[in-house]
């Protein structure tokens, strides 16, 4: 296969992984705060820097030390992602006082709360199948 159909494949698997229900929540739940494109879509884009990080980091650590993420583990690290989920969404419900209205927050850790939360988001990568368990 040469380079250009490979990437074009990992692009395409790409935008498929991130149309995943648990993709669309995370990045859902960090956007929701704001009420305009762009400061939304940088958010978005930050959320997804901080989960090719952590995708890229144990994907590295697999592939060079030939680690192994036991089922269990990678069932757990699901878990917290699930825990984060519920979390964020709590935490915009609470923000918005029952108004409806979500405040906008102006500091830099709007990019930074994104960021980490892609990266916990990333840490089970895929998770085991039920054939595996």
């Amino acid at each position: 296969m040469t380079f250009g159909p490979t990437v074009a494949l990992g692009i395409l698997l790409g935008m498929r992984h991130a149309t995943d229900a648990d993709h669309v929540a995370a990045v859902a739940a960090t956007v929701g705060r704001e009420r305009l494109l762009r400061p939304a879509a940088w958010i978005g884009v930050c959320w997804g820097v901080g989960h090719t990080i952590t995708i890229v980091l144990v994907g590295a650590a697999i592939v060079l030390f030939n680690w192994v993420i036991e089922p269990r583990l990678g069932l757990a690290m699901e878990f917290a992602v699930g825990v984060m989920l519920v979390v964020l969404g709590v935490g915009n419900l609470h923000a918005t006082g029952g108004s409806g209205a979500i405040p906008h927050r102006h500091d830099g850790a709007r990019t930074l709360r994104s960021v980490a939360i892609g990266v916990v988001h990333g840490w089970p990568g895929r998770p085991p199948s039920p054939s595996s368990s």
